[in-house]
């Protein structure tokens, strides 16, 4: 597609050479292969002053998907071509954007408070796109949006959703987190000391949800016998945490792009979505299971009382065998959609 534009230079850089030099300073990564010989098998991509490096290739097959994306993504990056940057929207009830405390009135009103970073997920995402904030109220996603994240939406409108309805049926990409208990949400307390993680409501998008044929568990979180969080753990200090969970790589589909490459994912108290009536025309992808030795359970006291949730793993409430069963947290939603 290049052409001209494009120019592929191959070079070896063998041992204490200008070009070996040239390797180490773009960052490409120095391997030992047999025998205690070193060799470099990278790519650096250049435009004028700026270098973007992919230290790596690595040549497991499975790694291959993502090597596209790698090179398009670099070339970009050292373009700098702004206005062909994807436009991500970020519509969310936590302070993500950081600045002053939103929940905190004192330090709303005093200049010399202590500013409050982006959350990093923020960070990352201004540097390779233009990242624009979508109020949680908002009755309309503007056109230029590619990508739409929503994060922990409360209480949303009608309005709302169905604005985020008619921006999925002209073709744009919604990215939802949903949580029945946000720890990152300790509620509108103005007074800080009383303020309690989890205690700001659950998050859900019930009419796009249920039209969908996925809805989400909002008012439950998933307790796991197998991939609670262990008792070693400095999170768990020795306490049963059945509600809070370490997925490893059994519990996510590494067939997608999107998990492929992750190695342990901790979820706290974390819904489930009922994927038994997905709606026609759609398809249904999971990407996070829990074990098939998971329950669903009341997820404020799940914090306090994980050795009474952990017995009834194996005994089932008041004596009756447990009710277990496998549960999906993530999944994609792709096909053809009809309104809600």
């Amino acid at each position: 597609y290049a052409g001209s534009s494009l120019v592929l230079t191959k070079i070896n850089p063998r041992l204490d050479t200008d070009e070996e030099d040239a390797a180490i300073s773009d960052g490409i990564r120095k391997l030992r292969g047999p025998a205690n010989n070193h060799f470099y098998v990278g790519m650096a991509i250049s435009y004028l002053d700026a270098t973007e490096t992919i230290p790596f290739l690595d040549p497991n097959p499975a790694k291959a998907a993502t090597l596209e994306y790698d090179v398009s993504r670099a070339i970009k990056n050292v373009l700098q071509l702004d206005d062909d940057r994807q436009t991500v929207g970020v519509m969310s009830s936590l302070n993500v954007w950081g600045g002053p405390d939103p929940s905190n009135p004192m330090a709303m009103m005093n200049r010399n408070a202590p500013q409050q970073p982006p959350w990093i997920f923020l960070q990352q995402l201004q540097q390779d796109f233009n990242v624009e904030r979508i109020e949680p109220a908002a009755s309309e996603i503007p056109a230029n949006v590619d990508v739409l994240m929503v994060i922990h939406p409360k209480n949303v409108s009608e309005a709302t959703e169905y604005a985020l309805d008619q921006y999925v049926l002209r073709g744009g990409k919604l990215i939802v987190f949903v949580d029945p208990m946000a720890l990152r949400d300790e509620g509108n307390n103005q007074n800080p000391q009383m303020r309690i993680p989890g205690m700001g409501g659950a998050s859900n998008l019930t009419r796009l949800f249920t039209k969908w044929g996925v809805p989400f568990e909002g008012t439950k979180v998933v307790a796991d016998y197998e991939y609670k969080v262990s008792k070693d753990d400095f999170i768990s200090r020795g306490r049963p945490m059945p509600a809070y969970l370490t997925l490893g790589q059994a519990a996510l589909n590494t067939d997608e792009i999107v998990t492929e490459d992750l190695q342990v994912i901790r979820l706290p108290y974390a819904g489930s979505f009922d994927t038994s009536k997905v709606a026609t025309g759609l398809t249904v992808t999971k990407l996070m299971s829990s074990s098939e030795q998971a329950k669903l359970v009341d997820g404020m006291s799940s914090q306090f009382n994980g050795e009474q949730i952990e017995n009834t793993f194996l005994t089932g409430e008041e004596g009756k065998p447990a009710d277990l069963q496998q549960f999906t947290m993530a999944l994609r939603l792709s096909g053809k959609f009809t309104t809600a």
